[in-house]
């Protein structure tokens, strides 16, 4: 009888499915890749986030307005004649833009130049005789010199012939009429030509009177210059001009035909080119915002975008009588760049992100979640 074969008493569990069992490995369920490169993803993007800087801004509202608005008042009261533009017309610095009354200017313009023309007559007629006064004079004073010079040689060989040796001078004021006959006619011809002299020296003081007058004629005509020239620039006031370029933003004139009285009352407005923010900014951030920083500006009329730049910071807060439940406000100036590419208008409402610095995207989302839950 032969022998019962060997039981082979290994437990021999079926393949699973998949392939046979690697050593080292226990059977289970395969993970999704998306699961295993969770990891990964987490990981690279928190390392963005410390790399990655965002822009810390400070957000505002504000208005648009012109970069500058120029006044053009009234000098003095007069009427309105022609009003030469229109609220919103471009205007260029010098132009014409409305003329008032100036009838009694221009009288008193033409006043002024007939004075002048006829003081001018005056010195010219002045300038003349006193030429010509001259002229005579300086023939006449050489004459009577000579008239003297040759009376007084004559004189002297009269005195030589009688052995006398006084000077003609002292013969002059010793000599009597018919106390010698020789010396008679020849001290009367030097007494002539002296009083001739003396004469002629008289003529010159009154030429000298003529020269004041001519002077005070010259100064009458200087001061009628001045005003004539006060009252070309009276006239020229009728005839007001803008004093830039820029827009006419208002005018008080209405129509032609209105009377102003007030001296110094406003009759234009023209805003020069250029645009800015007038932005309010809180308590809070007032000492984090300044001049040079970057502006982002959004019109509320079509979200159109502009940028700008921060100008000026107001040191103290804007006074308001109405009680402000987020505190006081502070006023910010900025300059819009590129303003040529979209219209804009005075009073146009804006949002405004100023770019105060930048920080990691990650610093910035914690400071976020901490500010909430702060709030909360």
């Amino acid at each position: 009888m032969a022998a019962p074969a060997p039981v082979d008493r290994e437990l021999r569990l079926p393949p699973l499915e998949g392939g046979p069992l690697e050593a080292g490995h226990l059977p289970g369920r395969r993970l999704p890749r998306a699961l295993l490169l969770f990891p990964v993803l987490l990981a690279g993007t928190l390392a963005a986030a410390t790399v990655i800087e965002v822009d810390e801004a400070v957000r505002a509202g504000g208005v648009v307005a012109p970069a500058g608005i120029h006044d053009v008042r009234l000098i003095e009261s007069s009427t309105a004649v022609r009003v030469l533009v229109n609220v919103g017309d471009t205007v260029v610095e010098g132009q014409s833009v409305a003329l008032l009354d100036a009838r009694d200017r221009e009288n008193e313009l033409t006043d002024a130049r007939s004075r002048l023309e006829l003081l001018r007559a005056d010195i010219r007629r002045a300038r003349a005789e006193l030429d010509y006064e001259s002229e005579r004079l300086w023939v006449a004073l050489r004459q009577s010199a000579l008239r003297v010079d040759a009376a007084d040689a004559t004189l002297r060989g009269r005195l030589a012939d009688l052995l006398i040796t006084d000077s003609p001078r002292v013969v002059l004021e010793r000599h009597v009429p018919g106390s010698a006959a020789l010396l008679d006619e020849a001290v009367a011809a030097y007494r002539q030509a002296l009083v001739g002299h003396e004469a002629e020296n008289a003529r010159t003081a009154e030429l000298r009177l003529d020269s004041l007058a001519l002077a005070r004629l010259v100064i009458e005509a200087a001061r009628a210059e001045e005003q004539l020239k006060y009252a070309e620039d009276l006239l020229e006031q009728r005839t007001l001009r803008a004093p830039v370029a820029g827009v006419v933003l208002s005018d008080s004139i209405l129509a032609p035909g209105n009377t102003f009285g007030v001296q110094g009352k406003l009759l234009f407005q023209i805003a020069q080119p250029g645009w800015i923010a007038l932005l309010a900014i809180g308590e809070r951030d007032a000492d984090r915002v300044a001049p040079g920083q970057p502006v982002r500006l959004v019109l509320s009329a079509g979200d159109r975008a502009l940028d700008g730049v921060v100008t000026r910071v107001a040191p103290v807060p804007v006074t308001s009588t109405a009680p402000q439940p987020e505190g006081p406000r502070y006023r910010v100036w900025a300059r819009i760049t590129g303003a040529d590419r979209v219209p804009l208008r005075p009073g146009y409402t804006i949002e405004a992100r100023i770019v105060i610095g930048s920080e990691p995207a990650l610093h910035s989302l914690v400071r976020r979640l901490f500010n909430r839950s702060g709030r909360g």
